[in-house]
Formats: C-alpha cells, sequence, structure tokens
C-alpha cells in the first residue's frame, strides 16, 4: 500500500482521478537534485498545478536510480493510480527509465540525444541493477518527451549536421565561440577566475547551455 499522502497536497488531489507530472534533473555545486511537479484540471475546469519534490540525488543518475525516484514521489503523495502520463527532456537516462519501467510506451530507439545535464544511463547493465532496487515494484507511467526541448535541440544538435549549414560563416563563429567556451569553463571550474572576472566586470560571466537555442543571444 502507497504511503499516505502529505496534509498539504490531501485537500489539492483528493478528489482528482487523473492528473500528469513532471520530472528534471541537473547538477549543481557538485551535487544532484530531481525536481517534479504535478498537473491537473480542477473542479472548476481549470488547469491547475503544484512543485511535489525537490530532492538530492546522492546516487548515480542511471535510468534505474531516476525510475525509482520517480515512482517514489508518486507513491509519497499517493498518486500511484492517477498519473496517466510524465513528461520529461530528451535524456538518454530518462528515455531508458520509461522504456524499462514504463507502461503504454512506443519502442524506443537505441541513439539518443544526450543531455548535457544528466548522466547517460547504462541499459547493457540493466539485469545486473534489477536486484539491487526491487523493479518489480517499480512502475512508471506512459512517457512524454518535453516538445521544448525537442525544439531546442533541433535548433542547436541536429542543425549542425545540416551539409552547407551557415557556409562561409560558420568557421568564423565557431573560433570565437571556442574562445568565449575556454572562458566559460575557466569560471566553472576555478573559484579564483570566477572571483576575478567578477571584480573586474562587476559580475560573473552567463554560460552557454547547449539545449537552449537562445542562450548565445541573451549572452
Amino acid at each position: 500500500m502507497a504511503p499516505l499522502a502529505p496534509p498539504l497536497a490531501t485537500p489539492l488531489l483528493y478528489d482528482t482521478s487523473y492528473v500528469a507530472t513532471t520530472a528534471d534533473s541537473w547538477t549543481a555545486h557538485n551535487r544532484a537534485f530531481i525536481g517534479m511537479t504535478c498537473h491537473w484540471i480542477g473542479q472548476d475546469l481549470r488547469r491547475q498545478h503544484g512543485t511535489l519534490a525537490c530532492k538530492e540525488i546522492k546516487e548515480k543518475q542511471t535510468n534505474v536510480v531516476l525510475a525509482q525516484a520517480i515512482f517514489d514521489v508518486h507513491h509519497e503523495f499517493g498518486l500511484g493510480n492517477k498519473v496517466v502520463a510524465t513528461t520529461t527532456d530528451n535524456g538518454a537516462n530518462y528515455v531508458a527509465a520509461f522504456k524499462y519501467f514504463g507502461v503504454g510506451n512506443m519502442p524506443v530507439e537505441e541513439e539518443e540525444e544526450q543531455d548535457p545535464e544528466v548522466v547517460v544511463g547504462q541499459p547493457a547493465n540493466l539485469h545486473a541493477q534489477l536486484e539491487e532496487v526491487a523493479p518489480a515494484v517499480v512502475k512508471l507511467p506512459k512517457h512524454y518527451r518535453c516538445g521544448a526541448h525537442t525544439l531546442n535541440l533541433i535548433a542547436t544538435a541536429d542543425v549542425q549536421s545540416v551539409a552547407e549549414w551557415n557556409q562561409g560563416l560558420r568557421a568564423p563563429f565557431t573560433k570565437a565561440a571556442a574562445k568565449a567556451q575556454g572562458t566559460w569553463n575557466l569560471q566553472n571550474r576555478s573559484s579564483v577566475v570566477a572571483n576575478s572576472i567578477k571584480e573586474k566586470t562587476g559580475r560573473k560571466l552567463k554560460t552557454y547551455c547547449v539545449t537552449r537555442h537562445s542562450a548565445i543571444f541573451y549572452i
């Protein structure tokens, strides 16, 4: 039996039969986190939403670990039988988690775009990992990939494979971007460099995110 839902969640979701959730994970200051939100249609037919969790993940973010984390949050709030779908980004570990533990999913290709914010799962070692987390209990809902994240990947990663893309201007742009990336890397890896940059410019530099097509523009 799933544990009782926290008091704050009960009045909002007690009479709700169907909900959808989202999950995302990231790293900051050498720590990894997973965040989840919940979305549903209220009695007044208006869309409602709320935050379910923001938890630290102290293990490597494999498909098995993420599947267990999502499953635990669903059942912590008593949503095990109410969640109709969960949306995540295109990270290979998320795709693998729902491929092996999800229900009603279409077959997934083996080659997936890798999200630098997450660690790629290891499906080849899945059977060895199953015994550690009792996956017979873990059951995830239908999986949807975030449309915005997919479009960002098309605009940043997939466009690079287009023949003769931006021919003539690509070389100088790539050279300038490489120099900028080197500066960003120094700032991210060294607190001394980061503080020096802040002293000279009054702030730390915004850094490029490959999965955000507008990142260069805002920098």
